[in-house]
């Protein structure tokens, strides 16, 4: 199964919402904050090359220099409202250009935007072993011939999905 870095984050956040979005229901665009998160992608970093965008899977926010020829993968969040999801995909970046591409990745830098913190993770084996696990989570509910039910929480409010969850 092809995964994208979208679908790790979701998987971290709702089960429901990356089922719709797995199955091709995609309401973000309809989403001001979501438009809000990428105004700020866009305005922040300049003069970094965005955007990278691997075996169209992964769209890494930006990429520098690790020294000794490797490379540090960025991403960049308006906010750390969903840290974990975040930091799975972030993880997912690192072990695929690892595993999957071969590439020297020294770590891995979350910015997060409104509270201008920044969050360092290192590749290592449990990483590596929990986005294994998620994985196969994803693999798993998305085989679902319809979606699991909507659980009810606080960024529900706020979510692009919730008229198809709770209307």
């Amino acid at each position: 199964m092809l995964v994208t870095g979208t679908q790790v984050n979701y998987y971290h956040v709702c089960a429901t919402k990356l089922w719709l979005f797995s199955h091709g229901i995609t309401m973000e665009r309809e989403s001001d904050l979501v438009e809000m998160g990428r105004l700020v992608h866009e305005a922040s970093f300049r003069g970094k090359r965005k955007d990278v965008m691997v075996d169209g899977r992964i769209s890494i926010d930006f990429v520098g220099a690790g020294g000794n020829g490797g490379i540090v993968l960025h991403e960049v969040k308006s906010s750390a409202s969903f840290r974990r999801a975040a930091e799975m995909q972030l993880l997912y970046y690192m072990y695929y250009m690892r595993r999957v591409k071969g590439v020297d990745v020294r770590k891995g830098v979350l910015h997060f935007m409104s509270s201008r913190e920044v969050e360092e993770l290192e590749p290592t084996e449990e990483g590596e072993r929990q986005v294994e696990e998620t994985l196969a989570g994803i693999e798993r509910l998305v085989a679902l011939p319809v979606p699991p039910a909507p659980v009810r929480r606080r960024s529900c409010a706020r979510c692009s999905y919730r008229d198809l969850c709770w209307s």
